[in-house]
């Protein structure tokens, strides 16, 4: 009878210790739970007073980078920014075909700051020193949200292909939504949700009264300067894991990118170092991508050579002046910041430019999601279509009221 008392004994004491390291583990997982939304809250507020401020900003992160940044602008209206002007620095956002309605600006780095204590103080700041302003509603001039017009311009894109005018043309496609993806008051929500997963992607967040209100995730790197390295990337075709392995037209997409970013580079006196092929998984997509480095004896500016590359064939097509034409004949200037430029310039000629893909432009009325497509002679329009449907649902899958992407 003792012993099987002392066994009974030891059983409670057992059966409390697992009780007692159950609470622990509970009480730890909703104090971590806790802290994390108490920290997303705090991250959402300061997101939410810099809009509120309507001062010109920038908020970012690059891929696979720790911390977020902010650039800020406190006073005036950012610049824009002349082709000879070399002397920059702060944060640019250039159009994908430049007027004077359109312009490259650059946000001014007032404050910059890195990691969200230092964004959350500097966004408490400026709420107690900036009026708030009216937001300009930018009102795009025509609707090109239909299938229709999208089914006309690809057909009218195959007849440019078929003629022997193009190799390849970028088609854009800009889809207007007013109810449970626009994205108006939600901005923080999306760009938190982005930073958590697109960890392969440049994501940002895009204020000025000029432009308008841009939010997106690109993976697509334009330029990169640190010293004497340089780098950017062929970035071409678009797939998801069940389509299979690549097939011939998106890897005549891919060459074609490569040969132009080779050439482009060459004209401008870089000796060029290609790496091997591979797949870049960006969310739901994969791309094929080829990092590309380069070093000049002597250097141009890296604004130069943006401009140089910019647009590539991955957001215009090949060749670059009879893709062009046709796409501003096309779509108009309907794509503004959409397949533009953004991203950091400093004093030192430190350059970090990223195409502005999977994007939005968000305004009161209705937030207006832009995609798009390389047009090839192996070009199928359903898989067309469906492509610039996954690559829309990328941003809308980050709004946390979205219930069918």
């Amino acid at each position: 009878m003792h012993r099987r008392r002392k066994i009974g004994e030891e059983n409670n004491i057992s059966v409390q210790k697992l009780h007692s390291t159950a609470e622990k583990c509970n009480f730890a997982y909703a104090m971590k739970n806790l802290t994390e939304e108490q920290e997303a809250t705090r991250c959402r507020d300061a997101i939410n007073r810099l809009l509120r401020s309507e001062c010109p900003f920038a908020l970012f992160r690059y891929p696979q980078a720790q911390e977020v940044e902010l650039i800020l602008q406190t006073e005036g209206e950012p610049h824009v920014v002349v082709p000879d002007k070399k002397q920059l620095k702060g944060f640019i956002f250039a159009p994908f075909h430049e007027t004077g309605e359109c312009p490259t600006l650059l946000i001014r780095p007032d404050i910059h700051a890195k990691g969200w204590n230092d964004i959350d103080l500097a966004s408490e700041r400026i709420s107690k020193h900036s009026p708030a302003l009216e937001m300009p509603d930018h009102e795009e001039n025509t609707d090109i949200s239909g299938e229709r017009l999208y089914e006309r311009n690809f057909l009218s894109v195959m007849s440019e292909i078929s003629q022997g005018n193009v190799e390849k043309i970028v088609l854009a496609h800009c889809q207007k939504e007013t109810g449970e993806h626009h994205l108006w008051g939600r901005e923080a929500d999306v760009f938190l949700n982005a930073l958590a997963s697109q960890p392969n992607t440049m994501v940002s967040l895009v204020h000025t009264r000029q432009s308008g209100r841009w939010t997106g995730c690109t993976p697509e790197l334009l330029l990169w300067h640190e010293g004497d390295a340089w780098s950017t990337m062929a970035l071409a075709g678009t797939r998801t894991p069940e389509d299979g392995d690549w097939d011939r037209k998106n890897q005549l997409e891919q060459e074609v990118v490569t040969r132009y970013i080779r050439a482009t580079l060459q004209s401008l006196g870089a000796e060029v170092e290609e790496g091997r092929i591979t797949t870049m998984h960006a969310a739901a997509l994969m791309h094929i991508r080829t990092d590309i480095r380069f070093r000049f004896n002597t250097p141009p500016h890296p604004l130069q050579v943006a401009r140089a590359l910019h647009p590539t064939p991955a957001v215009c097509g090949f060749p670059k002046e009879a893709a062009l034409r046709h796409i501003l004949r096309q779509e108009g200037e309907s794509r503004r910041y959409f397949a533009g430029f953004l991203g950091t310039l400093s004093e030192n000629g430190q350059a970090h430019l990223f195409v502005n893909l999977r994007c939005a432009q968000i305004a009161p009325h209705a937030t207006c999601y832009h995609a798009g497509g390389g047009i090839t002679a192996l070009s199928q329009l359903p898989k067309e279509q469906q492509e610039i449907e996954r690559k829309m649902n990328v941003l809308k899958r980050l709004n946390p009221t979205c219930q069918k992407c």
